[in-house]
């Protein structure tokens, strides 16, 4: 065995210096051509640049960028009453800008790595928008017709979200590229917030799923392009819309009689609590949702416990004698 000592290169903070210039217009062309191949939006692209703009112009008389720098930034901009949200927006331009770097071998380290955005005051209690019951699920998939061609489709779009929680922003961006077979169904390669590239994964398992998305493909063809094709007349076979995909969820959950604040999102939140009723552990339920912390996942055992085992229902008086 070779005796030679071995080390960890420990990273060094980023330079911003020229080079740094020279990455990010290196960037903002890579970003063009990801518009325009369809990759992503403009309005994705532009909000990444704004967000590293925002980072760059902080900066300042700094001459490095280290992951406690970016903290700094995110302080900054909490003391300034940033809401959550814009944090979060800025943030994920940065984040993106590095993980670049480092998936093409500019950087050899990410600063923004593990670099959390502010926590929302409504996150650390309850949802605004509820969950669908078991019940409301399988009434808004009984709502779809399974023999028309749109049909189909709208039960692989909505049973991709109802088991696997998946975001309707995951389904927009997805391709046919990006799904791909397993022994036991599929696994569907998506992008996750503030990325770029599909390095997350849903996996089809489901047997109801399975199906579903089976008979999709048969009437979707294997030609490449988006995973979820329009079928009206004005923009056949082109990527069905963010506004196409919420109409045909409100749509459904108008036949299946679905009530209440809800949402596209509120299948989601009903994929998390069903898996969790069903003894799922939250560290499986984190991975499934892509929670960036264990803490958004608790969420959901929080709303769980409040239904099944609320506060209210031990409280007892007593008789009058």
């Amino acid at each position: 065995m070779d005796t030679k000592s071995l080390t960890v290169i420990e990273p060094e903070p980023v330079s911003k210096s020229p080079d740094v210039r020279v990455l990010l217009a290196e960037w903002h062309s890579h970003l063009s051509l990801l518009v325009r191949t369809g990759e992503i939006q403009e309005a994705t692209a532009r909000t990444y640049r704004i967000g590293v703009d925002r980072f760059m112009s902080w900066l300042a008389s700094r001459t490095t960028i280290g992951t406690e720098v970016i903290r700094e930034w995110i302080a900054d901009l909490k003391g300034q009453n940033r809401t959550p949200n814009t944090v979060a927006v800025w943030l994920s331009g940065v984040r993106a800008f590095f993980s670049w770097c480092v998936r093409n071998r500019k950087l050899s380290f990410n600063p923004a790595e593990g670099v959390r955005g502010i926590m929302r005051a409504s996150t650390a209690t309850m949802h605004r928008r509820e969950a669908l019951t078991d019940s409301e699920v399988l009434n808004v998939l009984d709502a779809i017709d399974r023999e028309s061609a749109i049909g189909k489709r709208d039960l692989a779009l909505i049973g991709i979200m109802a088991y696997c929680g998946a975001r309707q922003s995951d389904l927009f961006r997805a391709d046919l590229e990006d799904l791909k077979p397993i022994d036991k169904g599929f696994k569907l390669f998506v992008r996750g917030k503030g990325r770029i590239e599909s390095d997350e994964v849903l996996m089809l398992v489901h047997p109801q799923l399975i199906e579903f998305v089976r008979k999709y493909l048969v009437v979707r063809g294997n030609e490449s392009g988006p995973l979820f094709l329009s079928f009206s007349h004005r923009n056949r076979n082109e990527r069905l819309s963010l506004r196409g995909m919420r109409l045909i969820v409100k749509n459904y959950f108008r036949q299946a009689g679905v009530i209440g604040t809800k949402s596209t999102h509120s299948i989601r939140h009903a994929a998390a609590s069903n898996s969790l009723r069903h003894g799922a552990p939250l560290e499986k339920v984190k991975t499934m949702l892509r929670h960036a912390s264990m803490d958004t996942t608790m969420i959901y055992i929080h709303e769980l416990d409040r239904e099944t085992n609320p506060g209210e229902a031990f409280i007892d008086y007593g008789k009058r004698d």
